[in-house]
């Protein structure tokens, strides 16, 4: 027992280094749906780990002077795991620090509040355990040596093991419980190696927090599913819109992705197009006959509100998304009919069954002229959705296609391999000789260095005259969707439809010109794989983004898990 004793110290270090990493990975998740996935939350958490770890260090090997006994370090690291246990519940800081710090500071303050007693606490362990291993000078160097190497055996675990299973597995709060219950389950070992069973209460009182981890997060009646995947921590709501219209939602880590009326089966051509100036359904009218078959691609599908529009038209669309269980959502909310598929072609089916109140509901029926053209009846649909990341799917694609329109830009954060010139030239070699591209992006119209160098961007790939973009409001000052379209044979103009609601066709062109911004010469920057500045130029616009999100739907408590 005395030999277990001596060198259970071991095993306790490679643990704590595991929980360590386990849990700044997790950091991300916790302040993630406040203040975003940006290179400034990691920078906020990298930081606030070396401080308390430093901290840490100084502070253990003091204590470990002044007390080398084990069952001091198992005590610290036991109100460490008590501390993880409290993370969900101090997940309260968030909203204070982001009016109070915004995006970089309150990022920062936040992670710190919450992280520095776990963290400080674990960075205790390492010099405590070399203190207590090591028992003559001579071999002092080989004992740290071998502490340290263990810890850091046990760091490369737990962040594989965290970002990898854990937490698209099990989520953010039981990933937190595991990683408590781990340090909680070795201290409690280790007293009892040092004590027997007289340790038992002592533990029983720390498990007691269990139940506080596990509490989950505020019911609201709006929220009908929550899930986590490897990209962000996902939220189903169902709203009423206007005249009680019921709205449904996809949000990601805090920002609305998709918005989709319930009732768009009964929804014609240019409903929303004409009514929600949803400029993305213009894609067919920048063609000559917008019921001429057309093949289109899809980078970013989260809810699938475009290629549930495009079943409006006749229209084969391949969508790709990267993350798998938006598609699910997609297809079990939204209503998205394609089969879904890996690279390798094989099929993933979905069972529905998994997903509570997913139906869409009694359907309204379109009124005449203020809802667009007849609804087409439903046939089998043609097109596929492709688990990939968008620019791997082009590189590894032969295929051509009449338009392709990139759907994947968040409010948050932009996937910085998808902005670059290098991108768009990939793109266009995909297009079909009269091919356009469309864009989804979110952005304040005027005096936003990446909306300019965006547009400049795509400019020096299509042509100066070949890239236009509207704002999706009149007012030209808050941060709002912008659609811009790029087209590869020069400068086009809309085709404007013959159906029901041309009479207000004439409207929608005056709306359209009159939203179109205007372009300044050689603002912005050339974005490109090797010069990618939009993390730092979007903080701002960001920040501005998530206010406004907020301000919206913040008493749904989106951010708590």
């Amino acid at each position: 027992m005395n030999r277990v004793r001596r060198y259970y110290p071991l095993l306790f270090v490679t643990v704590t280094g595991a929980v360590v990493m386990g849990l700044e990975i997790l950091g991300t998740r916790v302040i993630g749906t406040v203040f975003g996935a940006s290179l400034f939350v990691w920078g906020a958490l990298l930081a606030t780990t070396l401080v308390c770890l430093a901290a840490g260090y100084a502070l253990g090997g003091l204590i470990a002077d002044r007390w080398p006994r084990d069952w001091v370090l198992y005590g610290l690291t036991m109100l460490a795991g008590g501390a993880c246990l409290l993370i969900p519940a101090a997940q309260a800081v968030l909203e204070p620090c982001a009016r109070r710090f915004g995006l970089r500071g309150g990022a920062l303050a936040a992670a710190f509040l919450i992280f520095a007693a776990p963290l400080t606490l674990l960075g205790m362990a390492s010099p405590y355990v070399v203190r207590l291993l090591a028992r003559r000078v001579a071999a002092t160097g080989r004992t740290a040596g071998g502490v340290f190497a263990l810890s850091t055996v046990g760091s490369v675990a737990g962040t594989l093991f965290v970002s990898f299973y854990m937490i698209p597995a099990l989520g953010t709060r039981w990933a937190l419980v595991v990683m408590a219950g781990a340090l909680l389950c070795v201290s409690v070992v280790g007293l009892a190696l040092s004590f027997g069973l007289k340790a038992l209460p002592t533990a029983l009182l720390l498990f007691a927090l269990v139940p506080v981890a596990r509490g989950g997060p505020p019911i609201h009646e709006e929220v009908l599913y929550r899930t986590e995947s490897p990209y962000g921590r996902i939220a189903v709501v169902q709203l009423a819109g206007q005249d009680d219209a019921p709205y449904r939602l996809l949000f990601n880590n805090g920002i609305m992705q998709t918005g989709m009326p319930l009732d768009i089966e009964r929804r014609g051509r240019g409903s929303l197009l004409h009514n929600e100036d949803y400029y993305l359904e213009l894609v067919p009218y920048f063609f000559d006959d917008p019921d001429e078959p057309r093949e289109g691609l899809l980078i970013g599908v989260a809810g699938g509100l475009f290629a549930r529009v495009m079943e409006q038209y006749p229209v084969t669309l391949t969508a790709v998304e990267i993350d798998i269980k938006a598609a699910e959502l997609a297809e079990a909310y939204f209503g998205y009919r394609g089969a879904i598929h890996y690279p390798d072609g094989r099929e993933r089916p979905v069972d529905l069954t998994r997903f509570p109140r997913r139906e869409l509901g009694a359907p309204h029926a379109a009124e005449d002229g203020a809802s667009g053209e007849s609804p087409i009846e439903r046939s089998e649909y043609a097109g596929c959705l492709v688990i990939d990341d968008g620019r791997r799917f082009l590189r590894t694609s032969d295929d051509t296609y009449d338009f392709i329109v990139l759907d994947a830009y968040s409010g948050d954060t932009i996937p910085f391999h998808l902005i670059t010139r290098e991108m768009f030239q990939c793109v266009r070699e995909h297009l079909a000789e009269d091919g356009l591209l469309a864009v989804n992006y979110i952005g304040a119209p005027a005096g936003d260095e990446v909306t300019d160098s965006l547009i400049r961007t795509l400019r020096q790939v299509f042509g100066k005259s070949s890239v236009v973009a509207y704002r999706s409001t009149e007012d030209p000052d808050p941060v709002q969707v912008i659609y811009l379209f790029a087209f590869r044979d020069g400068p086009r103009e809309v085709t404007w439809p013959t159906g029901r609601w041309a009479a207000e066709a004439w409207r929608l062109a005056h709306r359209l010109e009159s939203r179109r911004l205007a372009f300044p010469p050689d603002c912005g920057t050339v974005i490109t794989d090797d010069l990618n500045p939009i993390d730092v130029a979007r903080v701002k616009t960001a920040l501005r983004w998530r206010a406004q999100t907020l301000a919206e739907f913040g008493r749904l408590q989106l951010h708590r898990f």
